[in-house]
């Protein structure tokens, strides 16, 4: 999947990019009270540490 929407039992959905199916890129988090973000998803490589998921996420908000 490289763009879509990505919905939670709860309401909560992310619309936007994604890599390896997980948010990468440009997104937009829309919550069940009517709240949104816009921002973008960084993956991020941990080389040091083999045991552990290896992609890192990282998120930050567009102010507008």
């Amino acid at each position: 999947m490289v763009k879509g929407k990505w919905v939670f039992s709860n309401g909560t959905h992310y619309k936007g990019e994604f890599d390896n199916n997980k948010p990468k890129g440009q997104g937009e988090w829309h919550f069940k009270n009517g709240n949104h973000v816009k921002g973008s998803y960084r993956q991020t490589v941990k080389a040091e540490d083999s045991d552990s998921d290896p992609i890192k996420l990282t998120w930050q908000s567009v102010m507008a």
